[in-house]
């Protein structure tokens, strides 16, 4: 999955990047990611931040989980 600079802030906050290394989600707000590369760039105390963790290290998720039980 890729979320895009372009798209919306009300989109984007609809996800959410998690780390596969220990499975906790990355602080701060999406301005771009992408699952493929490992790339992201988040804004954290209004200051972009950018990462690259490499392929697989990240997946994007829905902010709201709906549980079956």
């Amino acid at each position: 999955m890729k979320l895009h600079a372009y798209q919306s802030a009300e989109a984007k906050h609809e996800y959410r990047v998690v780390s596969c290394y220990d499975y906790s989600d990355v602080e701060g707000e999406i301005v771009h990611a992408d699952e493929d590369t490992g790339e992201f760039t988040l804004t954290v105390n209004q200051e972009n931040k950018s990462f690259n963790v490499g392929p697989g290290g990240i997946r994007i998720l829905p902010r709201k989980v709906h549980r079956c039980w």
